[in-house]
């Protein structure tokens, strides 16, 4: 009489070892990494309704260990109205597997009061270079900032990327964003940031990004 009732034991038991196991397979394939961006950033007004502005960017992967990737990106704001305006860029860098450059153009829909500083931007940018594919990806970000009236600026944003393939979108990642930033006189300053992405494609894998950057103004 004790044999059936082993034997439930062992099934039960096999039972929960296959959820163990199965568990442990899912959630080592969700990979996370941390992440580390180090940037100096320039910013020159030209006139009334254009700025330019240049970054060099270092990130750093293996919880900020390795070494992964660094670039430079140019781009101007031009701002011809008063609630949108337009940014083109360019980027050019190199990680381990070659060069690689970007080319984007956004749209940015934003209003600002006493307070807050709500804004949408929506951009489309071109990715190739060595020894990879080329990549189309449009970027719908929703942002909620704050007024230099508030200490440090204190911002937050939402963003979804999509992959273009074959004149379709396909949902790739998104991220969500916050960060403040200490000026220390009217030109200087320093950006403090942190962002979670997580494909949706895929895996799902994750990442979790600090940022620093230094910023000029001329």
């Amino acid at each position: 009489a004790t044999r059936p009732m082993s034997r439930r034991f062992l099934r039960i038991d096999g039972a929960i070892l296959f959820i163990l196991v199965w568990t442990c397979v899912a959630s080592s394939a969700v990979t996370t990494e941390d992440i580390l961006r180090v940037s100096i950033g320039l910013e020159k007004k030209i006139t009334n309704h254009v700025t330019a502005e240049f970054e060099a960017q270092s990130r750093y992967g293996n919880r900020y260990r390795d070494y992964d990737k660094s670039f430079a990106e140019f781009s101007l704001q031009l701002r011809h109205w008063k609630y949108l305006h337009f940014s083109p860029g360019f980027r050019y860098g190199s990680d381990e597997i070659g060069t690689f450059y970007r080319g984007s153009v956004a749209a940015i829909y934003g209003v600002s009061t006493k307070y807050i500083k709500p804004s949408i931007r929506l951009k489309y940018q071109y990715d190739d270079g060595e020894n990879r594919a080329s990549e189309k990806t449009i970027r719908s970000k929703i942002t909620f900032g704050t007024s230099s009236k508030i200490p440090g600026s204190p911002y937050v944003y939402g963003e979804i990327f999509h992959t273009v393939s074959n004149r379709e979108l396909i949902q790739d990642k998104y991220r969500i964003g916050t960060g403040f930033k200490v000026r220390f006189t009217s030109h200087q300053s320093l950006k403090l940031y942190g962002i979670y992405e997580k494909e949706i494609a895929g895996d799902g894998d994750i990442a979790r990004i600090i940022g620093l950057k230094y910023e000029y103004e001329f």
